[in-house]
């Protein structure tokens, strides 16, 4: 149900515009209720921003194997794990990336979530014991702002790079300030 509520707004969205389409426009094309959309989305901008759950589910869950390796190292492997799921769907991806970019609704509902990224990036940091207090949150920032980086860089090129080497890449950048 989230797919195709996902797709339809993405849809109509591309189609008519963000401000232009309403939740009741998305629900019809989808097949289902303004009740339903909204049990599977808070607002408008979450219909065409389904993937950002899948992408944190797939985060927690790298990020919780292995809690003893080092923080760069897990957040390297978690930050590929979200990438191999991402190009798996590249095309519904970039489709809601240039939504995203195209319309500042949903670009700034995509800051509120990235939020949870950024809580679960801070956790890793803190629990390693060789990251001091005052670090945490300035090497979360960059980590994420470098992986935001990378999305956008692979998005601009329709999704023609390989984002996990990109994602990679930022990583090897950032190791001098993680290590």
């Amino acid at each position: 149900m989230r797919r195709a509520l996902g797709d339809a707004a993405l849809e109509l969205f591309t189609e008519h515009g963000f401000d232009a389409v309403t939740v009741d426009d998305v629900a019809a094309r989808a097949g289902v209720s303004r009740r339903t959309a909204f049990r599977h989305a808070p607002t408008k901008a979450d219909l065409a921003l389904g993937h950002h759950a899948v992408w944190v589910a797939t985060l927690r869950t790298a990020l919780e194997r292995d809690p003893d390796r080092p923080a760069l190292d897990r957040l390297r492997e978690a930050a590929a794990a979200v990438s191999a799921v991402a190009a798996d769907d590249a095309e519904r991806v970039l489709t809601a990336m240039r939504v995203s970019m195209a319309f500042p609704a949903v670009r700034a509902r995509v800051a509120e979530l990235d939020d949870d990224w950024l809580t679960l990036v801070g956790e890793v940091l803190a629990a390693d014991p060789e990251i001091d207090d005052d670090a945490v949150d300035m090497l979360a920032g960059a980590v994420m702002g470098m992986i935001s980086a990378a999305l956008v860089g692979w998005a601009r090129e329709d999704g023609k790079r390989d984002l996990a080497a990109l994602v990679d890449r930022g990583f090897d950048l950032l190791a001098p300030a993680l290590s």
